[in-house]
C-alpha cells in the first residue's frame, strides 16, 4: 500500500475548517501525493507489480466531502498522471476522523464501512459539480473495489436512505460517460455475480430500478415522437432470457415486496411507470386465459370433490363408493403430476421466498403459500382416497390411524376451500380483503400471547383460592365437582373468559368466598375492557395500514399469481412444445430480425420540465 502521510483531523471545530484546508496544507498534501506516486512507480517497476494501487485516507479525501475547492487546488498542482493516480487509488479509510457536521458524519460512516473509491466518497456527499470536475481529471467511473462493486452498486446502496442523492449522481454519470462505458457500468457484476439492477430489485428500491431501466441507449430507445406522446422500446433481452431459464427477474422481486416497502412504492408509483406498467399488462395478457381456465377447473374440481366425498360418506352402495374413490384418485393424480412437473420452474422462486422470510421480509401477498396449499390438496386427496379404497380395514384397526386418516381428509377439505379463496385476489374490488385478513390474523399473535399469560394467571389464582377437593352436591348425581387438575383448569379458564356464571362452589362453599368474587369480577372487567379493546385496536390498526395501500396490494398479488401461471406455462412448454402453443403469443414484446434480441414497446407522454 502506498503510504500517504495521514493528516488527522481530531477534535476540530467547524470554525477551524478554513485553517485546516489552507494553502499551506494544500501544498503539503500535494507534496505527499507526489512522493506517494513516485513510490508507486518504483514498486510497479519492481517484482511487486499490482494492477490495483491503494493509499491511506488523507486530508485530500476528507476534503472530498468538506471542501471541494481544496480538492481542485491540489489536483491543479499535480501532473496529469499524478492526479489520475490519486483519484483512482483505492482508499484505506481507517483514518482520518472527521468533524461532527451532517455530511461529514454520513461520509465517515460510509467510508469506514464500504467506500474505497473516490467516486463513491463524492457520491455520498452528493456533490454533482465536483464529480463532473473530477471526471475531467480522468476519474475512472467504471472502476471496481475489492468486492467487485462498481460506483453504480454503491449508488444503489446510497439510495436505501438517500434516493434523491443517488438519482442526481446517476444523472451526472449518464452525462459524463460514453454509451459503451455506461453499458459496461450497468452490466458490471460484483463477486456475488449481481448487477446493480439485481441489487436494486432484491432490496426493492424503486427509484434506482426505474432509473437504471430508463437509461437511454442502454435499455431505453426512442422510436419516434408523435405530438404529446413518444414511442419507445426497451431492450428486455436479458430479462426474457433470465425468465426462460427460470431465473429471477425484477418483476418477480416486485411480486414479493414486503409490507414495509409499500409506502415507498406508492409514493414513487413504480408499478404505474414504464417499463413496469407495460410489462405487467403484457404479463396479464399472456396469462389471462390460462388463469381463467385454472380458476374454473379448480372450483369445479373442489365442488365435485366435496359432492363425491359426501356420497362416499352417506352411501351404502360399495360399488358407488369404489367408483367415486377411483375417480378422485385419477383426478388428484393428474393434479399431482402437473404440480411436480412445475417444480424446476418454481424452485428458484421458493428459495428466494425462504431467504426473504428468514430475513424477516415476508411478502405482502402470500400467493406462493396458497399455491402450496393447492398442491397439498391434491396430495392429501390422493393419499386419503387411496387409503379409503385399499386400506380402510387396516385403518379401523387402530385409533391412531383413524385420527391420522381424519386429519388427512380434514386437510384436503380446508385446503380446497382456501384454494378457492385464493382466486379472490384476482378481483380489483375485493382482492385486498383476503390479504387484510391474513395480516390481521398474523398480528393477533401478540394478543394471543398476552391472553395466554392472562388465562394462566387467572387459572392459577383461582386454583389456589378454590379447593379442588371440596365435595359439592350437584343437582344431578351428587358427585364431587372440581375433583381434578384438568377439570380445575377447564372450569377456571371458562370462567375467566366470561363464558359461564360461577357455581355455588365458588361463592358459598369456599372459606374465601369474598376473595373468589373479587378475582372473578376483576378478571371479567380486565377481559372485557382491556383484552377485547386491545384486540379491536390491533385489528383496526392493521386494517387501516393495509387499506391505505389497497390498490398496490391487489396489483402485487395479481402480478404474483400471473408470474406463477407464466412459470408453470413455460415449464410445461419446455417438457412438451405442443402444449398450449397459443399462450406464447406476445402483444407488446417483439423480436429482432435475427431473433436474438427482445424489445418491449411502450407509449409514454412527453415529460414537461418544471
Amino acid at each position: 500500500m502506498t503510504a500517504i502521510r495521514t493528516c488527522h483531523i481530531v477534535d476540530l471545530a467547524i470554525d477551524d475548517i478554513d485553517h485546516e484546508f489552507s494553502e499551506e496544507n494544500c501544498l503539503e498534501c500535494t507534496r505527499d501525493i507526489k512522493e506517494s506516486f513516485m513510490e508507486y512507480q518504483i514498486r510497479e517497476i519492481g517484482p511487486e507489480t499490482s494492477v490495483v494501487h491503494r493509499v491511506n485516507a488523507s486530508l485530500f479525501h476528507a476534503a472530498l466531502v468538506r471542501d471541494p475547492d481544496f480538492v481542485l487546488r491540489v489536483l491543479r498542482n499535480l501532473e496529469d498522471d499524478e492526479a489520475e493516480f490519486i483519484l483512482n487509488a483505492l482508499v484505506d479509510s481507517t483514518s482520518p476522523q472527521f468533524v461532527n457536521d451532517t455530511w461529514t458524519q454520513l461520509a465517515k460512516k460510509e467510508i469506514e464501512s464500504t467506500s474505497q473509491m473516490v467516486s463513491v466518497i463524492v457520491s455520498v456527499g452528493g456533490n454533482q459539480k465536483l464529480l463532473r470536475q473530477l471526471a475531467a481529471f480522468k476519474l475512472d467511473l467504471i472502476a471496481k473495489d475489492d468486492d467487485g462493486n462498481s460506483l453504480l452498486h454503491h449508488l444503489v446502496d446510497i439510495s436505501e436512505k438517500y434516493p434523491s442523492t443517488a438519482l442526481s449522481m446517476y444523472d451526472v454519470i449518464q452525462q459524463v460517460l460514453e454509451i459503451d462505458e455506461l453499458k459496461q457500468l450497468i452490466k458490471a457484476r460484483n463477486k456475488r455475480q449481481e448487477t446493480a439492477l439485481d441489487i436494486a430489485s432484491r432490496c426493492w428500491l424503486p427509484e434506482m430500478m426505474h432509473a437504471i431501466l430508463n437509461t437511454n441507449k442502454v435499455y431505453k430507445f426512442l422510436l419516434g415522437e408523435c405530438g404529446t406522446f413518444n414511442h419507445y422500446y426497451y431492450d428486455v433481452t436479458e430479462l426474457e432470457a433470465t425468465k426462460n431459464e427460470y431465473g429471477i427477474t425484477p418483476l418477480f422481486h416486485l411480486s414479493l415486496v414486503p409490507e414495509h416497502r409499500l409506502k415507498r412504492f406508492d409514493e414513487f408509483q413504480l408499478l404505474r411507470k414504464e417499463p413496469f406498467a407495460t410489462s405487467i399488462e403484457e404479463l396479464f395478457y399472456f396469462g389471462k386465459h390460462i388463469t381463467l381456465s385454472w380458476l374454473l377447473s379448480w372450483i369445479a374440481f373442489v365442488i365435485l370433490y366435496f359432492t363425491a366425498l359426501f356420497h362416499i360418506i352417506v352411501s351404502s352402495d360399495m360399488e358407488v363408493k369404489t367408483t367415486l374413490n377411483i375417480m378422485i384418485i385419477l383426478v388428484a393424480s393428474l393434479g399431482c403430476i402437473s404440480e411436480f412437473m412445475a417444480v424446476p420452474a418454481m424452485w428458484p422462486l421458493f428459495k428466494l421466498i425462504m431467504r426473504n422470510t428468514r430475513a424477516g421480509k415476508q411478502p405482502v401477498s402470500m400467493v406462493f403459500f396458497y399455491k402450496m396449499l393447492q398442491t397439498s390438496f391434491y396430495v392429501a386427496a390422493l393419499i386419503a382416497h387411496c387409503l379409503h379404497l385399499v386400506g380402510l380395514r387396516f385403518i379401523c384397526s387402530s385409533v391412531a390411524l383413524q385420527y391420522i386418516f381424519l386429519l388427512i381428509q380434514l386437510n384436503s377439505i380446508v385446503n380446497g376451500i382456501l384454494g378457492v379463496l385464493f382466486f379472490t385476489q384476482l378481483s380489483n374490488k375485493m382482492g385486498h380483503w383476503l390479504i387484510v385478513i391474513e395480516k390481521m390474523l398474523l398480528s393477533m399473535s401478540s394478543f394471543v400471547v398476552l391472553s395466554c399469560f392472562y388465562i394462566v394467571a387467572f387459572t392459577l389464582a383461582f386454583s389456589l383460592v378454590v379447593s379442588t377437593t371440596v365435595a359439592c352436591e350437584t343437582a344431578n348425581n351428587g358427585t364431587v365437582a372440581f375433583n381434578g387438575m384438568i377439570n380445575s383448569l377447564y372450569e377456571t379458564t371458562v370462567l375467566g373468559l366470561g363464558v359461564t356464571v360461577p357455581k355455588d362452589l365458588y361463592f358459598r362453599s369456599n372459606a374465601s368466598s369474598l376473595l373468589v368474587i373479587l378475582i372473578f369480577v376483576g378478571s371479567a372487567v380486565f377481559n372485557t375492557l382491556i383484552m377485547v379493546n386491545l384486540m379491536i385496536a390491533i385489528m383496526n390498526h392493521r386494517m387501516t395500514a393495509l387499506c391505505d395501500h389497497a390498490e398496490s396490494i391487489v396489483l402485487v398479488a395479481q402480478v404474483a399469481i400471473y408470474e406463477l401461471v407464466e412459470l408453470k406455462t413455460f415449464s410445461l412448454q419446455k417438457l412438451s412444445p405442443c402444449i398450449l402453443p397459443a399462450t406464447l403469443r406476445k402483444r407488446c414484446i417483439a423480436k429482432s430480425e435475427d431473433g436474438t434480441r427482445s424489445f418491449l414497446y411502450t407509449i409514454e407522454p412527453v415529460e414537461v420540465p418544471e
